[in-house]
């Protein structure tokens, strides 16, 4: 199919699939990831409420001590995993650019830590 074809070359980064609901968005996303990585994908998803740390992670404290969570961006990234963002369009369009770098940037800064994370070409 033509999401195939394009899923096999690379390009878009970026896939949206829209559809009426139950007829295999998901799961055509999750066995693309796992056939094109040969890991399962991260899923994540979207409420009105989701801001920019629910996707890049955020800093808390543990045993006393400050320290960073990733969410699930940068873990898919940092992993080399697919990231199914389920319900984009709840998203607020705010949260949602913080995204935008993924379509043609080689990386994107995560604005929590300034830390810049590779995107794969592909």
């Amino acid at each position: 199919t033509d999401a195939w074809a394009m899923l096999r070359c690379g390009r878009p980064r970026l896939v949206m699939l829209v559809g009426e609901p139950a007829t295999g968005k998901t799961t055509f996303a999750h066995r693309a990831a796992a056939r094109l990585t040969g890991r399962p994908a991260v899923t994540f998803s979207g409420t009105p409420e989701t801001e920019p740390q629910h996707l890049f992670g955020r800093w808390t404290l543990v045993g006393g001590e400050t320290r960073f969570v990733e969410g699930p961006l940068p873990t898919a990234l940092r992993e080399g995993r697919h990231l199914v963002l389920e319900e984009f369009s709840q998203i607020p369009l705010e949260t949602r650019a913080a995204l935008m770098p993924l379509r043609d940037q080689p990386a994107v800064a995560n604005p929590f830590t300034g830390e810049e994370l590779p995107v794969p070409p592909s």
